[in-house]
């Protein structure tokens, strides 16, 4: 299970493959932003590329492909070694010009002190006598004065220092500072790339179940199968919040021990499902289409805006679904997590009454 949890995913091989070649030929852009929708692979493709940046020992000039990644070949020894001092000290995460700017316990956004902290940092030459990487996650937790700050930054940017800035989009940064990055946009898994990449340490009805509650989100998928009994934890605690069966209480102390965001993918889509199924039995009233392609991306379709086409139920499901999407991405504020969910589940319950009162 653990090669499911970390490392490079096979169908981005070719994408790092790429950035590496032009490193390797003295061309790469010293500011590279990497785009993906949440557990795409952000993250371990910014780890692969930062570490073969940062590792003293040559690397193979013989390209990578994804058909020897499939036959099992170890492709991050083929990138990185994992053995020279600076390799080692990535591993101990204590290398001396690896970097990270992220949002700090306690704080909503990443400040402007944190950018003067890290700028400081990089002007001074690398202690490693190599490049010098700092990695930005989430890009978008930048507010207007960090922004600023990193932007003069990357206007004139200290030498031998790469960039990596994580974000679910470019438009949710300043446009100044997309323009000035290398933008590379992280494909999703097609279904039989994802089920032969599970299939590699799980049995296919495991598969197949872990799919379907990740909706075909990779990371998602293998969070599910790490946890044995997690899938059915989730449809235990979608059936408790739908049925209002148990007390506030009773249900934020269940959510608590499970993974409260995949909680709240699988349901967002029960929702969906049961709005486009209601829709459908009354006659078509609801735009099926229309509503999951809000849901593809983010921000599903404002109730106000469908009032006229919809009955009471499916606006009410509709506000529900809302309500989970906006509790996704309040989750990047490190919110105290027992009055977060409590605070939800006092929301959705409200919406639920509503809804058959």
């Amino acid at each position: 299970m653990s090669e499911l949890l970390e490392g490079l995913l096979p169908w981005h091989v070719s994408s790092i493959n790429e950035l590496l070649a032009v490193y390797h030929a003295g061309a790469l852009h010293p500011a590279i932003m990497i785009c993906g929708q949440n557990h795409s692979g952000k993250r371990r493709f910014t780890s692969e590329l930062a570490s073969s940046l940062l590792c003293q020992a040559a690397v193979s000039d013989k390209p990578i492909d994804s058909a020897e990644h499939a036959q099992g070949d170890d492709i991050i020894a083929k990138r990185y070694c994992g053995k020279c001092q600076s390799c080692l000290l990535v591993q101990a995460q204590t290398h001396p010009d690896h970097y990270e700017l992220t949002i700090p316990d306690g704080k909503k956004s990443i400040p402007i002190d944190s950018v003067r902290e890290i700028q400081a940092k990089l002007q001074q030459t690398a202690q490693m006598q190599g490049s010098k990487v700092c990695c930005i996650w989430p890009a978008d937790g930048l507010n207007d004065n960090s922004s600023n700050a990193l932007l003069k930054l990357l206007e004139e940017p200290p030498s031998d220092t790469y960039f990596i800035l994580m974000a679910n989009s470019a438009r949710q940064l300043l446009p100044t500072i997309s323009s000035r990055c290398l933008k590379i946009n992280l494909s999703m898994p097609t279904n039989e790339e994802l089920r032969d990449w599970l299939a590699s340490a799980y049995a296919g009805g495991q598969v197949d179940e872990a799919i379907r509650l990740s909706r075909g989100f990779p990371e998602k998928a293998a969070e599910v199968l790490g946890q044995n009994t997690e899938g059915a934890s989730l449809e235990t605690m979608v059936e408790a919040i739908l049925s209002g069966s148990q007390s506030v209480s009773a249900l934020t102390a269940s959510l608590e021990s499970v993974n409260f965001e995949l909680f709240l993918d699988a349901l967002v889509y029960r929702i969906h499902d049961s709005a486009i199924n209601e829709g459908l039995s009354a006659g078509g009233v609801l735009d099926a289409p229309l509503l999951q392609e809000g849901l593809a991306q983010g921000s599903p379709v404002c109730p106000s805006q469908s009032e006229p086409l919809l009955g009471t139920p499916l606006r009410h499901a509709l506000a529900m679904q809302s309500l989970v999407m906006r509790t996704r991405t309040s989750l990047l504020s490190n919110p105290n997590k027992k009055l977060f969910i409590e605070s939800f589940v006092l929301n959705f319950r409200q919406i639920s009454h509503e809804s058959t009162g």
